[in-house]
């Protein structure tokens, strides 16, 4: 199969996963936009850091319910200074961001539902960042601020 068959084939089935995250997104009243975004360079170095397991997590919490994680997240992108809006990575090649407005109450959890467990967050200034891990035993968040890379 030519690289070329491969693109075609990885765009059409990530527009089919691209739109059901919109519509799941929008039926959850949290409306996000996919749109043209690229991070600055210290959040990717800052983020892949984040994947040694001798780099220590900011904050960690044990399993927890779904809700409560989501408003654990929410609080920790609020002290950050990460609202009104923010950037999720989505893990796809083709639409690799959606900004998302966090007015909603209850983002975190419906990010959590469409995107997984693992989050990956830039505020809409790239001045911060917020990592979510899901572990075995526990969740694990990273923090960076683009004023300490």
């Amino acid at each position: 199969m030519s690289n070329e068959l491969r693109r075609r084939i990885l765009l059409a089935k990530e527009d089919g996963e691209k739109q059901r995250i919109e519509q799941r997104l929008t039926a959850a009243g949290l409306p996000g936009r996919f749109q043209e975004y690229s991070p600055p360079p210290w959040v990717i170095e800052r983020r892949s850091r984040f994947f040694f397991s001798t780099t220590p997590a900011h904050f960690s919490t044990p399993p927890i319910a779904p809700e409560q994680l989501g408003q654990w997240v929410e609080t920790i992108a609020s002290d950050l200074g990460m609202e009104p809006s923010l950037y999720a990575g989505t893990g796809m090649e083709h639409f690799p961001w959606i900004r998302i407005e966090t007015s909603s109450k209850g983002w975190g959890e419906i990010l959590l539902e469409t995107l997984g467990r693992n989050l990956t967050l830039v505020s809409d200034n790239n001045e911060t960042l917020l990592v979510l891990f899901e572990e075995e035993r526990e969740y694990l968040a990273f923090t960076a601020s683009g004023h300490s890379a």
